[in-house]
C-alpha cells in the first residue's frame, strides 16, 4: 500500500469523524467547532480505553473503572450528537 493511499485513508476516516455532528445549516465556524469536538471524544474514548488496560496490568481496577465509565460516557455523548445534530 502507497503512502498516498494510507494518507487518503486516514484522512477519510477524520472528515468522517469530523462530519458526524454537521447538519445542512450549520454556519463554517460552528461546523469547524463540532471538528473539534467529534475528534477530540474519539480520542479521549480512544486514550480512556488504552488507559483502562494499562490500570488492569498494573493492579488498579478500581482506577481502570473510573476509565471505562468516563469512556462509556464519551461514547454516548458521540452517539447522541450524531442523532440529534446538536451540541
Amino acid at each position: 500500500m502507497g503512502l498516498k493511499r494510507i494518507l487518503g485513508r486516514i484522512l477519510t476516516f477524520f472528515r468522517w469523524i469530523g462530519g458526524i455532528g454537521n447538519a445542512p445549516g450549520d454556519s463554517p465556524e460552528l461546523k469547524s467547532h463540532k471538528v473539534i469536538i467529534s475528534v477530540s471524544l474519539y480520542a479521549s474514548t480512544a486514550n480512556l480505553i488504552y488507559f483502562y488496560f494499562e490500570y488492569l496490568k498494573i493492579g488498579r481496577p478500581t482506577a481502570a473503572l473510573a476509565l471505562l465509565i468516563c469512556a462509556t460516557y464519551f461514547a454516548v455523548v458521540l452517539i447522541a450528537f450524531s442523532i440529534h445534530r446538536n451540541y
